[in-house]
C-alpha cells in the first residue's frame, strides 16, 4: 500500500538516495495496533524479524507485539541491539551449539526445538550457563491420515 506519506517521501528522493526502501511507520504502527486489538486477550503476537529486520521497523512494532521470532544467531544479536529487552523466540532448523549458547547469554526467552539432538544441545548449554529452566516449544510433525 502506498500511503500519502510514502508518496511524498518517494517524490523527494534524489538519484543519490536511490534505490531506497520507503516505509510509513505511522501506518505500520496503526495496522499492528489494529491486529493486536482484534486478537483475543492473552494471545501472544511475535513478529518474524526475517520479514523485515530494519531497526526502525522493529522499534515501530515494539509497543504492539509480544516479542520477536529470530532464526539465526546473527538475528538474535541484531534484534537484541535494535529493541533491547524485547522477548525473543529463537526458531529455525539447524541451530548450532554456538548459536544456542550465545542466545542463552543474550537472554533469549523461548526456543523452538526442531530435533532431539537440538534439545540435547540446548539442555547442555543451559546447564553450562547455570540456567535451570528454558521455555521450549517442540516441533511435532504428525503423519497425515493414510501416511502410516
Amino acid at each position: 500500500m502506498i500511503t500519502s506519506a510514502v508518496r511524498t517521501l518517494a517524490t523527494e528522493l534524489t538519484g543519490d538516495d536511490l534505490p531506497a526502501y520507503v516505509y510509513d511507520l505511522a501506518a505500520l504502527r496503526a495496522h499492528t495496533r489494529a491486529v493486536r486489538e482484534a486478537l483475543p486477550p492473552g494471545l501472544e503476537l511475535y513478529y518474524a524479524a526475517k520479514a523485515n529486520p530494519a531497526p526502525a521497523v522493529l522499534r515501530a512494532l515494539a509497543p504492539h507485539v509480544t516479542g520477536y521470532e529470530v532464526a539465526s544467531g546473527g538475528e538474535v544479536e541484531h534484534v537484541r541491539a535494535a529493541v533491547p529487552g524485547a522477548p525473543l523466540a529463537f526458531g529455525g532448523p539447524g541451530k548450532t551449539e554456538g548459536e544456542l549458547r550465545r542466545a542463552l547469554a543474550l537472554g533469549v526467552e523461548r526456543f523452538h526445538v526442531e530435533s532431539e539432538q537440538e534439545l540435547r544441545l540446548l539442555a547442555v548449554a543451559a546447564q553450562d550457563a547455570g540456567i535451570d529452566t528454558v521455555d521450549v516449544l517442540l516441533r511435532v510433525n504428525l503423519p497425515l491420515a493414510g501416511d502410516e
